[in-house]
């Protein structure tokens, strides 16, 4: 190296840099690649898995699916009893997302008649309802009348009315209390 020019020296040394340069440029592309590379390659054994899971799993039958309790007689039952398809509906009369879902229950009743029941079950959640559980059971204790359709129309029609009213009773026609002597 001593005997080169001073421009033989700094074009060596230009070359030196530019192949630094192109190392470091190399590695890069490498660390780079590798990244995406292994990306790719976690997707691809991600859908590989799902669709192994997918393929394993058993086809679903009437009778894989969740397990529901069966009807009982203390249920209430609307419809009819040899109706091949049954719905359960587990309500909350103060509920605003039942009182949603009741007008195409009713009209579901109302398609397919004959071939739908409806098995209402009383769910009161009275941690963020305090009138689920009295309406629930002014509710069955129309059904024992043979008036519950009737009643969970009044119940989920009239909500905003007798869940802000402090005299709920008296707006179902309920006397709650026995009478004094």
């Amino acid at each position: 190296m001593e005997n080169l020019t001073k421009k033989e020296k700094r074009e060596l040394r230009r070359n030196e840099w530019h192949e630094k340069q192109q190392a470091i440029e190399r590695q890069e592309k490498i660390k780079k690649y590798s990244i995406w590379g292994g990306i790719a390659l976690f997707f691809v054994g991600l859908l590989i898995l799902l669709i192994k899971l997918a393929s394993s799993s058993q086809s679903i039958s009437p009778n894989s699916g969740a397990s529901v309790p069966p009807v009982k007689d203390s249920d209430i039952v609307i419809g009819s009893e040899s109706a091949p398809v049954t719905l359960f509906e587990y309500a909350d009369f103060q509920c605003p997302a039942c009182a949603s879902y009741h007008p195409v229950v009713r009209q579901l009743l109302s398609e397919y008649n004959g071939k739908l029941k409806l098995v209402a079950r009383m769910f009161p959640l009275t941690n963020i309802h305090p009138k689920a559980l009295i309406s629930g059971q002014a509710a069955y204790a129309a059904y024992k009348q043979g008036k519950f359709a009737e009643m969970a129309d009044l119940l989920y029609s009239n909500q905003d009315t007798w869940v802000n009213a402090n005299n709920h009773e008296e707006i179902w026609g309920l006397s709650l209390h026995p009478p004094s002597a």
